[in-house]
């Protein structure tokens, strides 16, 4: 059972004299701005989407170009982008008569990007080795020992907070579940630093002598590799549910920075290469893969593609990059804009954004469309664009490894909705 206040006729007839009234307020501004004639009340109002006479949806006295009716699985493109009103409303209301069953999105052509950068002031830190979880992104204060702190960065507010941790190293981290495991370096450790982010504590974990400095996830299984231009023969592997180490031999090769496809990793190499080493985590067996020559050492992955940069420290321009298809296990080079392609990070699963891979301050970064392959260079403020964290579609670069620094960048990628392609279901 409902109930509603019942309202007296005097509140009724006050009610009308003021909504009255603020129509002529607001027709009076349009006449002033320009006439009634040209003033059309329903322009300050959100305008629901209906049905036209053609069958096409319309806003107002726009024709959005595509029927309201059609088959399950058919495919259409709106004359222009849709806002998240107007989706919302295409979903729940009727089209000639009949509700909509489903409308989902089909596929995004991010042809309609807006780029945002700003500066962002933090407390005088190193930020170095960022890991995001949800909302937040931790940073290590550096790669060395005797580290007291994790830099915390709420990034519903953009601000950072120091979290005290136990004196340890906290080098590059691997999440599994609630937990970030901290990195050694590139020396054999015994002991590694875990986070909870639960409890926001940290416990240190006893290992076997080994090198445990880059890692790859695949599952509750950690794998670790080693940075620089040294070849090695073991990696180091972590179960993290029962906390088992073992090391596994893989034939010689730079076991860098990793991408995880599936049950594999394609490790990152150093400079200029014609081969990646490549481990099953099946059966733990790895393999060399020759490609064409070029830079295979920081990657991005993108389904069954790796796209590859030229490595954090870089500072040489060039004109492709390598794109690796797992599945054929092939490579291609594609043509970019002169630039310095560093640290590759994903936005939204279909733009790449780079870093310059300097300390120097710079007011363009390229990024690439992976619908297309096509490569632009972009206008951003000026500031270090040296190591990037995706969130949502909100990039933020700290300066550098090294340097202390008192701002991060904060690039917005996506600003407004790109067109959709739709997949209208009916009854």
């Amino acid at each position: 059972m409902s109930y509603q206040k019942k309202q007296s006729k005097g509140g009724i007839i006050s009610a009308v004299c003021i909504a009255l009234v603020c129509v002529l307020a607001v027709g009076s501004l349009g006449f002033l701005s320009g006439g009634f004639k040209n003033w059309d009340i329903s322009d300050w109002f959100k305008q629901k989407p209906y049905v036209g006479e053609n069958g096409n949806w319309w806003v107002g006295k726009e024709d959005l170009g595509f029927k309201a009716e059609g088959d399950a699985g058919d495919i259409v493109e709106p004359a222009r982008a849709l806002t998240a009103f107007e989706q919302q409303e295409m979903k729940l209301l009727p089209a000639d008569g009949r509700e909509i069953l489903n409308v989902e999105p089909y596929k995004a052509l991010y042809d309609s990007l807006s780029y945002l950068s700003e500066v962002i002031d933090v407390p005088s830190e190193i930020y170095q080795n960022p890991v995001a979880v949800d909302d937040e992104v931790y940073w290590s204060p550096g790669s060395g020992t005797g580290l007291t702190k994790i830099n915390v960065l709420d990034t519903k507010n953009d601000t950072v907070s120091a979290l005290t941790v136990p004196s340890g190293r906290y080098n590059h981290p691997a999440l599994v579940g609630t937990k970030i495991y901290w990195g050694a370096d590139t020396s054999a450790r015994t002991s590694l630093q875990v986070f909870d982010i639960i409890t926001k504590q940290v416990t240190t974990l006893t290992v076997p002598s080994g090198i445990y400095d880059m890692p790859a996830v695949v599952g509750t299984v950690i794998y670790w590799g080693r940075s620089g231009t040294t070849p090695i023969t073991t990696l180091m592997r972590l179960d993290t549910v029962t906390g088992t180490v073992t090391s596994i031999t893989v034939p010689s090769a730079i076991y860098g920075v990793p991408a995880v496809v599936g049950t594999e990793i394609y490790w990152g190499g150093s400079g200029i290469s014609t081969s990646i080493a490549v481990l099953d985590t099946v059966i733990d067996v790895a393999k060399i893969l020759t490609v064409p020559s070029g830079y295979y050492s920081h990657p991005a992955v993108v389904g069954s593609n790796i796209y590859f940069g030229c490595g954090a420290g870089s500072s040489v321009a060039v004109t492709s990059i390598q794109k690796l298809d797992t599945v054929t296990e092939t490579a291609i080079s594609l043509i970019v804009p002169s630039s310095v392609y560093g640290v590759p990070v994903v936005v939204g699963g279909v733009k790449i954004c780079w870093s310059i891979g300097s300390s120097v301050s710079k007011v363009a970064i390229p990024i690439t469309d992976i619908l297309s392959d096509v490569t632009t260079i972009i206008d951003v403020v000026s500031g270090k664009y040296y190591l990037p964290i995706a969130v949502g579609t909100i990039v933020y670069w700290s300066a550098t490894s090294s340097d202390v620094a008192s701002v991060i960048i904060k690039l917005e990628t996506l600003k407004f909705l790109p067109n959709l392609l739709g997949k209208y279901v009916r009854y």
